[in-house]
């Protein structure tokens, strides 16, 4: 009772929608004092001699450092995107998973080096422990704390410590991107979030050269201290770095050999195709304009023969569709004599349209001057009965069946 009371304090005597909104302006400035407590309160590790400060920084070293390689072969592998595209999409979904697994990899390592909890091994952590502990790293060391700094080596100074203090605090407004990212979309998955689709993931969005920005601010503050510590740096190049390149490379050595090889089957295939009549060898037909013709009729009777396949199930189409015939009621009962002659007609279409396309291929061996069991006026003969047969079978089903539609009112 006594909070609420404290509260009405702050309320003007108004309407009840004033005073909500009074509430959550109360609310707000709550939230902004103790963000502001909590930025400014120091969070530091517990250390006790140089051996333990060394397992921090290497395993805050190591984070930081594989996040930067990760990003690094991240960013090779979309740059590599235009000049190996037809490589890439060899095989698409290793690829690409293999750009979110580095993506969630380095976004994983840069979580953990900015995290703003007061237990975790974080670059925020470190630099309050230096901070805090300053007096350890300076000239007067206390006598139960082995030598930190190495010698001759300066102390920390205190104004880049507090320089690089604000590049890591989470009111950043980078490191504040990241820790929404991690604490909305990554680590954990904000449950408001997704039903009321308030899409925090563009709100707390990074571009590439953000994370690049984040990823070289860790690494110069661990190798700063790293340096100041045992004169040693982390380095953030890998050895095989360009590997990916080489199995590209590799990938598309195989592609043009296959395509050599093709293309020599096909110029093989076509050298041979000709052979050779008496002694000398055919290099162009001897009646060009047959194969012209049939090339023409051909074309003709596959559509006739594509028209008819299709068209044999127009009855039972025709039933099921208009007529609404149950799907267990048998048709059979409702064709007619016309729907089993358009069935007969189509069939029959299909049956002359195999016979003229064989004769075609026996046509253009005659063409060709190699030697057929028919004359040329026999399968000339032929190619003209079976087109025009194919021809009116495909017209008489096609009759048939607008009869047998027509004639169909219900079954």
């Amino acid at each position: 009772m006594a909070g609420t009371s404290a509260l009405h304090a702050f309320l003007p005597p108004s309407s009840s929608r004033d005073s909500a909104e009074a509430v959550r302006l109360v609310g707000r400035r709550r939230r902004q004092a103790r963000t502001q407590c909590k930025a400014t309160k120091r969070m530091q590790l517990s250390i006790s001699n140089s051996a333990e400060f060394e397992k921090l920084l290497d395993g805050l070293g190591r984070d930081v450092v594989d996040a930067s390689i990760h990003l690094q072969l991240h960013s090779r592998l979309r740059d590599s995107v235009k000049a190996f595209d037809t490589e890439l999409n060899q095989s698409p979904a290793f690829w690409t998973l293999t750009f979110g697994a580095h993506g969630d990899a380095f976004r994983a390592r840069l979580f953990r080096a900015y995290d703003s909890h007061p237990s975790s091994l974080s670059l925020l952590n470190l630099i309050d422990t230096v901070i805090t502990n300053i007096h350890l790293f300076g000239v007067q060391r206390a006598a139960s704390v082995p030598t930190i700094v190495v010698a001759d080596a300066p102390p920390p100074d205190p104004h880049v410590l507090q320089c690089y203090r604000a590049l890591v605090d989470p009111n950043d407004p980078l490191v504040k991107k990241l820790l929404g990212q991690r604490n909305n979309v990554f680590a954990h998955r904000n449950a408001t979030n997704v039903v009321q689709e308030l899409m925090l993931e563009h709100r707390f969005a990074l571009t590439f050269s953000e994370v690049t920005t984040l990823v070289d601010r860790a690494v110069e503050i661990v190798n700063t201290y790293s340096s100041l510590f045992r004169h040693s740096t982390w380095s953030t190049r890998m050895v095989g770095e360009e590997d990916f390149r080489d199995l590209l490379l590799a990938v598309r050595r195989d592609m043009q050999h296959r395509e050599a090889e093709v293309q020599r089957q096909i110029d093989q295939s076509l050298s041979e195709q000709l052979p050779p009549i008496g002694s000398s060898a055919v290099s162009t037909p001897r009646d060009p304009w047959k194969i012209e013709v049939g090339d023409r009729l051909c074309a003709v009777v596959d559509m006739l023969i594509g028209l008819s396949t299709g068209a044999l199930v127009l009855p039972a189409l025709f039933l099921r569709t208009f007529l609404a015939v149950p799907e267990g009621k048998p048709l059979m009962p409702c064709l007619t004599l016309p729907a089993y002659v358009a069935i007969g007609a189509f069939g029959f279409s299909i049956l002359l349209g195999l016979v003229f396309r064989y004769t075609s291929a026996k046509w253009v061996k005659d063409a060709w001057g190699q030697e057929v069991k028919l004359s040329s006026n026999a399968l000339e003969h032929v190619l003209n009965w079976s087109f025009w047969l194919t021809v009116c079978a495909f017209g008489l089903g096609l009759l048939a069946f607008l009869t047998f539609a027509g004639g169909r009112r219900i079954c």
